[in-house]
């Protein structure tokens, strides 16, 4: 920049020369008689000349004002790159030799660090004026002054990348090498490393905290498969991110696959270990870009829950987990203090995030199947093996097929035993029946408390039995006039009495055990880890064979326990594919009645939609607009994005200027461009 001062002085010898020729010629004028100018017309004629006058004196001195200040301004430029390795003052005044302005030059201030340069030039020059001496004013000043930086004193930077399914193929390659290209500029000179963090986030449908992370921001874990978060609906209307409140986990589920063979699901909703994982505040170039180099492209788009996770971790409540971090060696102890205040004048926050698509649906599982306390009702056996495929199971079926938990009536008296008949050659005809008598008289009365460990007690003695849909009916005796037969296999009258045999009374072709007998045998079952659920699995194992497939125990369970265990949903849908788990375990006992409709669709549909396209772009709105209120600096990409996606990154950029839409082979040159904003060379006085 610069100014003029006029300062007024006697005596200037070209001057002099020139206004004793204006006043000779106006005596001349004034005096000549020949001519017929008005008065008026000499008066505007001279007014015209001196304006005109005094323009050209200003003209002249504007024209070398602007060139000592372009001096200026392509000096301190020079001088402030961090590319230069001269002096700087010595550079400032070469620039001004070249130009012939050596004694315009009054002074040259650098400020500089490893990883910032500032310089600071002023200049004077005067310049004798020929017509505004009319005036009285001999000469005019000119005064300028350029400032130039390189860098700044902290950049923290998250570059949140978009690696959901539509960026397979060349996009990801190219995002791949954008990304890397983006790391070296902005990390490239040694010195930027002390003075610049990357952050990266990449997203799908959600986001992968990795194996380290977690030690240092609370998850509520329900399984150790992998780790991502759900975010409640109020924690995009803010920055921060409170690392000892425990953020609820993501189900384990693979809604893609269709391989029937167990551990050959491999597209989880959430990636395992550290695959396409958050790195948190990383000066090392060849680490993030290690990173980088792994990403793979699937899955849905969560853009509002990559951009969550980024600003987090340029919020100051984040400063906690970065300094244990670095307390544990895992970033650089010159990042420990970060991420700075928002406002503070040595410290810029950046987010760079780019999309190739737009908000789609997001899933979990359901509530009541992700909790570590949700069982299937389904046994692995191991066999002490690392491979899942060769693993058998035990699906447990149902206590008695097609009762309804109210099939028998409460009896008015104390039930004196009950008889149940068994049909095992699957010709629907009574083939051997077992008794339980000596009933106490504060023993239930009502049969379906307690017919399945009944049948368990038969199904544990004799080894005709296989399974439960082997039963046909029962009948109870309840005092002296009462005895009553109940179908189970094909009822007609739910509670009533149907037809059919009443041995109650007489000899049992089958064996008789006390209600004494029945307790033992549900507090063993118990004390196996069994409870007081059902007595027959069906065994994957021997599923093709009808007279094998139920069995009354658990597969191993006895000789091999200590690998054996039930399932959990996260475990089984680590294992299998949501599309093939409920037809592979559940469909022939289905078949057969042993498990009920909603026990299968349960397994059938065990995810729901916990935020759609619509929902989701309405909470990345209200993230970003947080993180600009907090100063934040958000550049935004559209790679070949739809319109959704475009407009999502228009609001979402800090300005219009800050939105590249962008075709995918202009990707690197759109990230080099912003790498070069980020640390640029600029005039800023």
């Amino acid at each position: 920049m610069g100014k003029f001062f006029g300062n007024p002085t006697p005596r200037c010898t070209q001057t002099c020369v020139a206004r004793d020729i204006i006043q000779d010629c106006a005596s001349r004028f004034w005096t000549e008689q020949h001519g017929s100018m008005s008065y008026l017309g000499l008066t505007t004629a001279f007014v015209m000349m001196a304006f005109g006058g005094i323009g050209a004196d200003l003209m002249h001195a504007e024209l070398k004002r602007t060139k000592m200040q372009n001096a200026l301004d392509r000096a301190v430029l020079a001088a402030a790159s961090i590319e230069n390795e001269r002096d700087a003052e010595s550079v400032v005044r070469e620039y001004f030799r070249v130009q012939d302005m050596e004694e315009a030059l009054v002074g040259v201030t650098p400020v500089e660090d490893k990883a910032y340069r500032q310089v600071t030039a002023g200049g004077r020059q005067v310049m004798p004026t020929n017509f505004i001496q009319l005036l009285g004013i001999d000469n005019l000043q000119a005064e300028g002054l350029a400032t130039a930086e390189n860098g700044v004193t902290n950049i923290e930077i998250a570059l949140i990348l978009d690696i959901s399914g539509s960026m397979t193929g060349r996009k990801i390659e190219q995002l791949k090498q954008a990304a890397s290209t983006f790391v070296d500029n902005v990390l490239g000179p040694e010195a930027s490393q002390q003075s610049t963090s990357v952050s990266i986030v990449p997203y799908n449908a959600t986001v992968n905290m990795g194996t380290v992370l977690p030690g240092y921001i609370a998850l509520d874990r329900q399984h150790d498969y992998s780790n991502c978060a759900v975010f409640a609906e109020a924690a995009f209307s803010g920055t921060a991110l409170d690392a000892s409140a425990p953020l609820e986990q993501l189900g384990q589920f693979d809604p893609y696959s269709n391989d029937v063979i167990a551990g050959q699901a491999d597209r989880h909703w959430c990636h395992g270990g550290d695959t396409a994982a958050i790195v948190v505040h990383s000066s090392d170039p060849a680490a993030l870009k290690d990173q980088i180099a792994t990403l793979t492209a699937g899955g849905n788009t969560a853009i509002d829950v990559g951009m969550k996770w980024g600003v987090a971790l340029l919020d100051p409540a984040a400063r906690g987990v970065v300094g244990a971090m670095a307390d544990d060696g895992l970033v650089d102890a010159g990042h420990a203090q970060r991420p700075d205040a928002y406002g503070t004048k040595e410290t810029q926050k950046f987010i760079v995030l780019m999309t190739d698509g737009k908000n789609t649906t997001q899933y979990d599982l359901k509530p009541g199947l992700k909790s570590s306390d949700a069982l299937t009702g389904i046994f692995v056996n191991t066999y002490g093996t690392e491979d899942l495929s060769d693993d058998d199971y035990s699906v447990r079926v149902d206590p008695v097929p097609g009762l309804a938990a109210d099939h028998f009536p409460a009896w008015s008296q104390a039930i004196s035993n009950f008889v149940m008949y068994f049909d095992t050659d699957h010709d629907g005809a009574l083939d051997f029946a077992h008794k339980i008598e000596a009933m106490p008289d504060t023993a239930p009365r009502d049969l379906d408390v307690f017919l399945d460990k009944a049948v368990r007690l038969a199904a544990l003695n004799d080894p005709r039995i296989d399974g439960v849909q082997q039963l046909l009916g029962v009948s109870i005796e309840g005092g002296p006039a009462t005895s009553l037969h109940f179908a189970v296999r094909g009822d007609r009258n739910g509670p009533l009495a149907d037809p059919g045999p009443v041995m109650n009374t007489g000899p049992v072709p089958g064996e008789t055990w006390s209600f004494a007998d029945l307790q033992a045998a549900a507090a063993s079952a118990a004390g196996a880890g069994l409870g007081n659920g059902p007595h027959s699995y069906f065994w994957t194992r021997l599923g093709g064979d009808e007279d094998a497939r139920y069995q009354p125990r658990i597969d191993g369970l006895e000789t091999n326990s200590a690998h054996v265990y039930e399932l959990t949903y996260n475990d089984l849908f680590h294992r299998f594919g949501t599309r093939v788990a409920a037809d592979l375990l559940f469909a022939r006992p289905y078949a057969d009645g042993l498990i009920d409709w909603d026990r299968y669709q349960a397994l059938r549909s065990p995810y729901r939609a916990i935020a759609g396209g619509a929902a989701a772009d309405a909470r990345l709105s209200r993230i970003c607009g947080a993180a600009k209120r907090e100063g934040v600096v958000v550049y935004a990409i559209g790679v070949e994005a739809p319109e959704e996606g475009r407009r999502a990154m228009r609001d979402c950029a800090s300005s219009a200027s800050h939105f590249f839409d962008v075709e995918g082979d202009e990707l690197e040159n759109t990230f080099s461009g912003i790498a070069r904003n980020l640390t640029q060379l600029r005039l800023i006085q």
